[in-house]
């Protein structure tokens, strides 16, 4: 029997001399036949999603992860793998976002591809680590067929029970996070099942958006992990009445990415969902990442966004964003992350919105040429 232990990946993101920047979890998704990695969008990227600013206390990106991954052999065995996906060329990166830019979606997919070469990291018995390029699924040469494990293997293959059991998840229902925390591996990569609660209203969503809290003592490594409604009994509770399989039932609920509101290990552990329909979202649009050189918005793209803002305003509204006690500053600064994706540090752009403004209304040209208009 297929186990949901066996879609779940451990990640290590690094740079081109391989150097760990931080590890985190993933999961295994077919989707239109392809096969992806979906994990947090801050584990590919190495930045926080509210300002971009780089996670690692060095200001290093990752460019490379490391993945290792459970691979089935039909009647044999079932083994991990581990190899490395790049994340980007010198032009373009290798993963998708959600096509929503700003309020930044914090999930992301890495294509693999099952006959592609990769390389392939052996630890020997010398200690030294052997690479080899190799695809991910080999001929067995008559050993069984091989194949890897994706969540639409382990799940409930019926769409109007998930649908129904989506739309009755509310707080207090109990869920798993199979992961990876820091510093907590065996020799075999098992994933560690961590027990969650819902914390917040699934429907219509935390803040209004496709996310939802849950109360569970997570820790670093978590981050991107799927989120599973699990019971070994076969039996799917969708409000007061059950269906009932002859086969464990998992559910994908969503995927974590980490806690809110809090830097302490040991305080209130609330962590974030984003749903699970963010993903195929996601895939259908297949919007790629910012290149990591063009992470953070240029000069240029923040004043088209600015003088966009102001296109139709005359010398009162401007006047307006200067003062600190009218929210005028907060719309505009609001406005110009969605046009520039998001690519920026509030604060750090919001100060640049006030410099060129003020710059603006001491030219004079900006009143003479808007003002008709109003």
């Amino acid at each position: 029997m297929l186990d949901a232990s066996e879609s779940i990946v451990r990640l290590v993101m690094r740079n081109d001399d391989r150097k760990p920047l931080g590890v985190g979890t993933g999961v295994l998704y077919r989707h239109n036949e392809k096969h992806y990695i979906v994990t947090a969008w801050h584990n590919l990227t190495g930045r926080h999603n509210f300002d971009y600013s780089c996670i690692d206390p060095s200001g290093a990106a990752p460019t490379n992860v490391l993945v290792l991954m459970a691979r089935r052999v039909t009647g044999y065995i079932t083994s991990r793998l581990a190899f490395e996906v790049r994340l980007e060329d010198e032009e373009t990166t290798k993963y998708f976002v959600h096509p929503q830019m700003w309020p930044r979606i914090d999930v992301a997919a890495l294509p693999i591809h099952l006959d592609q070469s990769y390389s392939h990291e052996m630890n020997l018995s010398t200690g030294r680590t052997r690479i080899v390029n190799m695809p991910l699924l080999l001929d067995t040469h008559g050993f069984g067929t091989q194949k890897i494990t994706t969540v639409q293997d382990v799940e409930v293959d019926d769409p109007s029970v998930v649908e129904a059991w989506f739309e009755n998840l509310d707080v207090t229902d109990e869920l798993f996070i199979p992961g990876y925390p820091e510093g907590i591996t065996d020799y075999l990569g098992q994933p560690v099942w961590k027990r969650a609660t819902v914390a917040s209203r699934v429907t219509p969503g935390w803040n209004n958006e496709s996310k939802f809290l849950i109360d569970c003592a997570s820790r670093n490594g978590m981050s991107g992990a799927p989120v599973f409604y699990h019971n070994r009994e076969g039996r799917v509770k969708i409000g007061n009445s059950s269906i009932n399989y002859p086969k464990i039932a998992s559910i994908l609920a969503g995927i974590y990415i980490g806690r809110v509101g809090t830097t302490d290990e040991f305080e209130a552990q609330v962590g974030v969902v984003w749903h699970r329909k963010v993903i195929d979202e996601m895939l259908n649009a297949e919007t790629l990442g910012f290149h990591s050189q063009e992470m953070y918005a240029g000069d240029e793209q923040i004043i088209e966004a600015l003088k966009a803002c102001y296109k139709n305003s005359a010398k009162q509204g401007l006047q307006n964003v200067m003062d600190e006690n009218l929210p005028a500053r907060y719309y505009v600064l609001n406005e110009v992350m969605v046009k520039i994706d998001g690519r920026a540090s509030r604060k750090i752009l919001l100060d640049e919105i006030l410099a060129l403004t003020k710059t603006m209304l001491d030219s004079g040209e900006y009143e003479d040429a808007h003002a008709e208009s109003n």
